[in-house]
């Protein structure tokens, strides 16, 4: 039943103690429901999962990447598609990108990761990450990110940026790349020299997503 035009003071005192006792139920239904909401967005958080696959140019992010995603039926991203046309601009004339550069681009992909995860999809990303204050800029949503470093030795990138006729990046940015990459200290590193089946074998039971 709603009440109208009559103020609180002028119900009489059975009405009266029934409205707060309303009211309070409202408000603890209210609490219920938004303590709800919390746990299952942190629900989402914990059994979505978004990996990254980080690693200098050239290391196998794109192709182990799309592998992976064919393989799990999972979104893939590529990192590159998100520079603006002036950090393309750049590093297509071989010139490195510096941190300003890639600020806005690590926002865009961090909030890309984060809508992923909200949306309840898995997701796989070819990003460089070659420093550790990029990696937590895209690992702001929790444990739900990983990473998986596709490391190779600069000989080996240096012979396959050459021959990719496909790409912005020139061959001369590899010492630039290897300079500015920060090794991670733990979490799965993977030899590029292997097949990129064997690759995505490991990833997928490391991570137990049989």
């Amino acid at each position: 039943m709603a009440w109208h035009g009559r103020n609180q003071e002028s119900f009489p005192i059975n009405f009266q103690d029934v409205y707060e006792r309303a009211i309070l139920q409202r408000n603890i239904l209210s609490d219920i429901e938004q303590s709800d909401q919390s746990a299952k967005r942190v629900n989402v958080i914990e059994t979505t999962k978004f990996i990254i696959l980080m690693g200098v140019t050239g290391s196998g992010k794109t192709t182990v990447g799309k592998a992976l995603a064919e393989r799990l039926g999972w979104d893939f991203f590529d990192g590159d598609d998100f520079h603006s046309i002036e950090n393309i601009q750049k590093m297509s004339h071989g010139i490195p990108l510096t941190d300003e550069d890639r600020a806005d681009w690590l926002n865009a992909l961090a909030g890309l990761i984060h809508r992923q995860l909200e949306n309840r999809e898995h997701g796989i990303l070819a990003c460089s990450a070659l420093k550790q204050r990029y990696r937590q800029r895209l690992a702001a949503a929790g444990d739900a990110v990983s990473f998986v470093y596709l490391k190779g030795n600069p000989d080996i990138i240096r012979n396959r940026v050459k021959t990719r006729q496909d790409h912005y990046m020139r061959v001369e940015m590899v010492e630039s790349q290897f300079a500015a990459l920060e090794e991670p200290a733990g979490g799965l590193v993977l030899n590029i020299e292997q097949p990129v089946n064997d690759l995505v074998d490991e990833i997928i039971a490391y991570f137990n997503l049989n």
